[in-house]
């Protein structure tokens, strides 16, 4: 039987639409039911005759999702601000990577991943989920409380660290792991983003120019002609598109339209974002969440523990109460768009012993510390006054 293209992406479209509602009524994570969603889809796909029709539109829509997804976090990095900040950023920063970063590795390397895999394992731990945390700081009416400042600085520095991150994730992954010719990828791969960055920033009047324009339409089209040319440009080279956009994304950042850009923008990035959940989530099948129990157990216990001790010394560093420094680890628990990136990558570059076990185990784990994170903070009263001191 035959069945229209716009009728299975349209199913698809209304059950994400009903999903995303349940969740924002009962204040739950929105990442977590588009990804229950695409789960959904894969199973019951395959049932009917719409396969053919979803099979290269999944491909486009995750790649589609990523760069857009980059590009957005890029346009939130302000370069002025870190520079001026710089001291306590690299104090903070260098808390979460050396408890989190290392914590995710050694519980790759302690399930048998292998370096390459423990890489990888690393950075779906490190990552805080920039979207899902600013979202959930602001239902919280946090957004002005003192525990935002290292809340939004960490997830600032998380980006910037998790650019360079994918930069070589990508290089190792695409030569094998082997190490040497890893370098030297990954040396290609951030030459090519210096050269994009050094050009935006000397470029900053040119670019602007090209923005300068009083319709819309015309300013969307040229962002996304820029940004997909350069990720496109960097794909070819071996270089993760993603951060070739967050570069892109953070060079716009530095004109005068930034803030009109990201007006334009964040329909279509919301929904490719809808899109990269739900397309990630139908690839995954549903029996091999089961397969990954341990590991999950595994991975919580590090990443609950790891952000709240970061918390905490945030906390130190920012002179807060033990309340405060209290949020401040719970703000950060929720994994996201980066985990799911990472995993993606991991599967497409085919890393032996992690390929068939990452994308699984991501899908469970950023369901669960989406849900888990946004719990907390939605009762971190109920939590404060059931621990002795904190009152």
């Amino acid at each position: 039987m035959s069945v229209p293209p716009l009728l299975a992406i349209g199913t698809g479209v209304g059950l994400a639409a009903l999903a995303g509602t349940l969740a924002t009524r009962y204040d739950q994570s929105t990442v977590a039911a588009y990804i229950l969603t695409g789960v959904s889809l894969g199973v019951v796909v395959p049932l009917l005759p719409w396969q053919a029709h979803l099979a290269g539109l999944r491909e486009v829509v995750i790649d589609g999702g990523i760069v857009l997804l980059l590009f957005s976090l890029g346009l939130h990095v302000d370069a002025h601000e870190l520079v001026a900040d710089a001291r306590l950023a690299t104090a903070l920063g260098s808390i979460d990577f050396a408890i989190n970063f290392t914590a995710g590795a050694l519980v790759g390397l302690a399930f048998g991943f292998g370096p390459l895999g423990s890489l990888a394992m690393a950075g779906i731990v490190y990552a805080s989920s920039s979207a899902l945390v600013t979202r959930a700081l602001a239902q919280q009416g946090w957004l002005e409380a003192p525990e935002a400042a290292p809340i939004v600085r960490s997830l600032v520095v998380e980006d910037v660290v998790v650019g360079v991150y994918l930069t070589v994730l990508t290089a190792l992954a695409a030569r094998g792991g082997s190490t040497l010719a890893g370098v030297l990828g990954a040396l290609q791969g951030l030459a090519f983003l210096a050269v994009v960055a050094a050009l935006g920033w000397y470029g900053t009047g040119t670019l602007s120019r090209l923005l300068a324009t009083a319709s819309t339409e015309a300013l969307l089209l040229r962002v996304l002609a820029v940004t997909t040319l350069v990720a496109g440009g960097a794909q070819a080279l071996g270089v993760s598109a993603g951060v070739a956009a967050f570069v892109v994304g953070a060079v716009v950042d530095e004109t005068p339209h930034d803030d009109r850009v990201e007006r334009v923008a964040r329909p279509l990035r919301s929904l490719f974002d809808v899109g990269l959940f739900v397309a990630i989530g139908a690839g995954v099948e549903p029996a091999a969440v089961f397969g990954v129990l341990d590991l999950l157990v595994a991975a919580l216990a590090v990443s609950v523990g790891g952000k709240l001790v970061t918390g905490w010394l945030a906390g130190r560093l920012y002179d807060l109460p033990r309340r405060g420094s209290l949020r401040v680890g719970l703000g950060l628990l929720a994994r996201g768009e980066f985990s799911m990136i990472i995993a993606t990558l991991t599967a497409s570059a085919g890393v032996p012993g992690a390929a068939g076990i990452l994308p699984p185990f991501a899908v469970a784990y950023v369901l669960v510390t989406s849900v888990l994170g946004a719990s907390l903070l939605h009762n971190e009263s109920r939590l404060v006054a059931a621990i002795p001191g904190f009152e």
